[in-house]
């Protein structure tokens, strides 16, 4: 029983004294904490070196976007026959660069060639038959006319007077019945002839009726059509260029009898590309036709201007399509199909600071902090001080490569420690210098806004 209260009193004992020990460390500054911690043994504190910079609110900035894109063709066609004859020929592959109105394919033309052939044969018997009509009747063929009508005058004076005479002599019974007959009858048939003439005379002095030239024209008309609908499905058999580009695909060969609208070549106009992104409701406002653009790929960049910005809103992506040119004479580096980054400057009006991206430290619901280290007050131009590491919690407006627009609890020219932040808890006595970094507006080597923030200024 003894041994039992003498253990009991011992470990009471302990608990308290582990008590009182924490009791006192917690009450300790964290000055001297951190110096004893990072004592060398011989009495002198050694303390965690940062770079900071001092925070510098502005009510706008030059805000840097970049884009994944892809490169598409302007144009891109299936092209085929509308005729289903024979394929006779091909004149060129894939790959093969080609020029607008170059002939790229012919089918067999020898049934529509006779077609055509016989129409055009009609049409010329059929003109020249209208042009005659139109021209009227020769001058020859009119004194002809005129030379039978004084004939057949004559023809008719003679009849006339031999029924005189007949009828004179069938007064006094001098001559018979039939003689008188006869004579009457062939001066009548005289003047009958005299006024047939006279009539055919006058017709060819007149010239063609206009109802027969009309008749004639609408006889060509109908075959000069066939000719057009021959000749119509002659050009059908044949497979021209519709814009300068490559072939990029050949789906028949000789010999194939392709029906109507079945794709012979695909081409694809690569001498005009165009770079498609999409971009959220807020950014596209802020964008306008001929905004000059940045594209990149690898080591390789491109210049480029906003040609349009599609009106409507993507369902799936819940973006708005902006369609940019690229303007460099030299695009050989870019293709049909490829990705490229796009990258552009905006002016942001919403109020922040910019710090490197290192310098964040993550919390809790999306959240992020920094570390601040400031100089005792009329003591800020100091090259070299001892502070204590405080936090602040800022939201991000946005990221560009090593840089982030921040902003939040930080005060006008907080000193955020933007080098070594990592290697600093909170709390910690750290010995601060000035960094000579420089944020994105001021440089263009930092992160190649220089450029960028001239467009956004425009």
């Amino acid at each position: 029983m003894k041994w039992f209260n003498s253990k009991f009193t011992i470990g009471t004992i302990s608990v308290i004294a582990a008590v009182a020990a924490l009791i006192w460390y917690q009450q300790q500054p964290a000055s001297a904490l951190d110096a004893s911690a990072e004592s060398n043994g011989t009495g002198s504190v050694v303390l965690q070196s940062v770079r900071v910079l001092p925070v510098n609110y502005s009510d706008s900035a030059v805000m840097p976007q970049r884009y994944t894109a892809t490169v598409v063709a302007r144009r891109t066609s299936q092209l085929s026959f509308q005729a289903t004859e024979r394929v006779d020929e091909i004149f060129c592959d894939e790959g093969d660069h080609v020029t607008r109105g170059q002939l790229l394919a012919r089918q067999d033309q020898a049934a529509i060639l006779a077609q055509y052939n016989a129409a055009v044969a009609r049409s010329e018997q059929t003109g020249a038959v209208l042009a005659e009509l139109e021209k009227g009747p020769r001058a020859e063929t009119i004194e002809a006319a005129r030379s039978e009508l004084e004939r057949l005058k004559a023809q008719f004076n003679l009849a006339e007077s031999t029924f005189r005479r007949q009828s004179n002599l069938r007064q006094s019974n001098a001559s018979s019945e039939q003689e008188y007959d006869a004579a009457r009858f062939d001066s009548a048939a005289s003047k009958a002839a005299v006024a047939t003439a006279q009539q055919k005379l006058d017709e060819l002095v007149a010239g063609t009726r206009k109802e027969q030239i009309d008749a004639q024209r609408g006889a060509l008309g109908v075959i000069q059509a066939t000719v057009e609908q021959a000749k119509t499905r002659l050009d059908q058999t044949e497979l021209f260029t519709p814009f300068s580009g490559r072939i990029s695909k050949r789906f028949i060969d000789e010999g194939s009898l392709p029906q109507r609208g079945t794709p012979v070549l695909e081409i694809v106009e690569t001498d005009h590309l165009e770079v498609r992104f999409g971009v959220s409701p807020s950014i596209a406002k802020q964008l306008a036709p001929g905004k000059k653009l940045t594209f990149s790929s690898g080591d390789q960049q491109h210049i480029g201007t906003v040609k349009q910005i599609q009106p409507t809103l993507d369902r799936s992506t819940r973006t708005r399509q902006v369609i940019a040119t690229i303007t460099d004479s030299d695009q050989s580096g870019l293709v049909d199909g490829q990705t490229v980054s796009v990258e552009f400057a905006i002016r942001s009006s919403e109020r922040g600071f910019w710090v490197p991206t290192e310098a964040l430290q993550p919390q809790v619901r999306g959240l992020w902090s920094v570390l601040v280290a400031n100089d005792s007050p009329g003591n800020t131009l100091a090259d070299e001080y001892t502070a204590k590491a405080q936090r602040r919690d800022v939201e991000v407006l946005a990221t560009w490569g090593t840089w982030s627009r921040v902003r939040g609890t930080l005060e006008e020219f907080d000193n955020v420690i933007v080098q070594g932040a990592n290697r600093v808890s909170l709390g910690q006595l750290v010995s601060a210098t000035h960094s000579e970094l420089t944020f994105p507006w001021q440089t263009e080597t930092t992160i190649k806004l220089g450029s960028l923030q001239q467009e956004s200024d425009q």
